[in-house]
């Protein structure tokens, strides 16, 4: 499952005819790899964590 940057892709997009006004969460790519791929940016976990203890 591909997600992300991915799927903000013009490209992407518009091959799969995603319209203005769409949002394109996630697509599966399916056939044979052509070039290794390059691993996503990952924020890390302090950046988007926080912790509500209900004080």
């Amino acid at each position: 499952m591909l997600s992300g940057s991915r799927c903000a892709a013009e490209n992407v997009r518009a091959v799969l005819g995603v319209g203005p006004g769409e949002a394109l969460l996630g697509f599966i790519s399916i056939g044979t790899i052509v070039d290794t791929p390059r691993l996503a940016s990952r924020p890390s976990l302090s950046d988007v964590l926080s912790v509500f203890d209900g004080s």
